[in-house]
């Protein structure tokens, strides 16, 4: 594992196909993979449009011989510009290119979600174990400090046995208008479901993974329906579901892109024998906390009696100094740079934070079952 200091190691090489400067995703992720000094951009193909291509390398400080055309020509600078392939493309574009990177012995760090079915995950699954090579899928949220401190005190047993889990992540880009009363269009590729609809690869998968994340439980059946609210009738936008797990744990999604109000209304309260714990999003230092006895409490990076979130690696700036979004990636990066070091030194990869391609697999079928359950209006069993 890195130590505390984040900066033990030296920076990997990291090419980005896709996220180019228009890109948000590119932005948050050149942001993040620099923060520590762990990365260093070398190389990409970051769009399709020539033009936007070549500036986004400039923007971006890449090597104008180190901007590729397509994924099949960044593939043959594995080893001799970078080191690892950070994949920021539409979803339904990954399978291709990650199949690709595995058969050739590329290390890769996909955006979530991975794919777009539990065909493909299983598939990707399979060249993974063959190959031998490297593969993870960046869930940023739980790169947190106060997540990855609930976390700690689930493990610890501080709230029982974990019982029911409540877990939201409301939206509004489907449903707003803009100034001129006309809807937001978003990106053409989001208007269109598949096996998954991509509403449950946007923001579904963050919520399945946080699940994981937390309890490390699996699920059971789930009973869901999906409805369209917002200005894009032939898409699912939003998704209720009610998960039962082996231990039985319920666990309660709701998600959407059409409730106004909300730019990014993630929370999760997670309700136990001896105690709950609520996170929110927008709250992202704060985690409160209550007990049998009705006390309730607040914990943040400065409380005396917390053990993960208050460590060097997560106070680039001492409490009472938010940080975000970009640094919650960061965090996560500074996991898959390790995993990475480990790999390259030979040692075994052993961060327990970093999602691989077999826990994609869970999240895949658990998409895959609430929608047959909404299109069925039945229990179904998840096969994962």
């Amino acid at each position: 594992m890195l130590s505390d200091n984040r900066l033990d190691i030296r920076p990997i090489r990291a090419a980005f196909l896709g996220g180019g400067k228009s890109s948000a995703v590119g932005r948050a992720h050149y942001a993040a993979i620099h923060l520590d000094g762990l990365f260093k951009l070398t190389a990409g193909c970051f769009s399709r449009n020539r033009k936007e291509n070549i500036e986004s390398a400039h923007v971006y400080g890449v090597p104008e011989q180190n901007c590729c055309s397509s994924y099949e020509d960044l593939i043959k600078l594995h080893n001799t510009e970078f080191d690892a392939l950070i994949v920021l493309t539409p979803t339904n574009q990954h399978y291709a290119a990650i199949s690709s990177c595995l058969a050739h012995g590329v290390t890769v760090i996909s955006e979530k979600s991975l794919v777009t079915s539990l065909k493909e995950a299983k598939k990707l699954a399979e060249l993974q174990a063959k190959s031998n090579s490297y593969l993870c899928v960046t869930y940023n949220y739980t790169g947190y400090p106060m997540t990855r401190e609930l976390r700690a005190l689930v493990q610890q047993g501080a709230l029982g046995e974990v019982q029911q889990v409540m877990l939201e992540m409301p939206q509004e880009g489907f449903i707003r208008l803009d100034t001129n009363g006309n809807p937001v269009i978003p990106q053409k590729w989001r208007l269109s479901d598949s096996t998954v609809p991509t509403v449950s690869l946007d923001l579904g998968a963050h919520l399945q993974m946080f699940i994981e994340f937390l309890t490390g439980q699996d699920v059971q059946e789930v009973i869901a329906t999906t409805n369209s609210y917002g200005n894009f009738t032939e898409i699912d936008d939003s998704v209720s579901c009610i998960a039962r797990y082996h231990s039985g744990m319920t666990c309660h999604f709701w998600y959407t892109k059409a409730a106004l109000g909300y730019r990014n209304g993630m929370r999760i309260r997670l309700f136990g024998s001896k105690g709950s714990a609520e996170w929110t999003q927008t709250e992202p230092e704060i985690l409160h906390l209550a007990d049998s006895s009705g006390r309730r409490s607040t914990l943040d990076r400065g409380s005396p009696d917390v053990s993960e979130c208050n460590k060097l690696r997560y106070t680039r700036f001492k409490a009472g100094h938010p940080a975000g979004y970009i640094e919650a990636f960061a965090n996560y990066y500074a996991d898959v740079a390790s995993e990475i070091s480990q790999l390259t030194s030979g040692e075994p990869v052993s961060s327990p934070y970093v999602f691989g391609v077999e826990k994609e697999v869970k999240s895949m079928a658990l998409m895959e079952a609430i929608h047959l359950s909404s299109a069925s209006r039945k229990w179904v069993a998840v096969d994962g």
